[in-house]
């Protein structure tokens, strides 16, 4: 994958996910995974995606948002730890049901809190 082709899936994320224009004061979350083993396992829809390739992505969304005034944090999620993760976050496992997102398909808004899934519409509160 080319920096190019990151920053396009990226603004593509970016408009499906509907993130508002002014992000000042709000800290958006972005998954992170430690090993090709994870990614698979969370994102099993996604099989041509290697983890370099979905860390340029990562980083092409964490620089539009910033771009926009939000401060990013990257979650690294484990898939031993994925289920310990949701309950932490009060999350659902989004992996059935979910019309390709997967697993660990999510980003969240906080500052005035917010939780989207990928995909999911526009931002609504929490």
């Amino acid at each position: 994958m080319t920096w190019k082709q990151a920053r396009i899936i990226a603004a593509q994320h970016a408009a499906r996910l509907q993130i508002p224009r002014d992000l000042r004061g709000v800290v958006v979350q972005i998954t992170d995974y430690p090993d090709e083993e994870t990614l698979r396992f969370l994102k099993p829809e996604e099989p041509d995606i290697t983890l370099a390739g979905h860390r340029m992505i990562n980083q092409a969304l964490s620089r539009e948002t910033r771009k926009r005034g939000a401060r990013v944090e990257f979650v690294t999620v484990k898939s031993r730890d994925y289920f310990d993760w949701l309950t932490r976050f009060h999350l659902d496992d989004c992996a059935a049901g979910t019309g390709g997102l997967g697993r660990g398909g999510l980003i969240r808004l906080g500052g005035p809190s917010y939780w989207r899934r990928r995909a999911a519409g526009p931002i609504q509160p929490e």
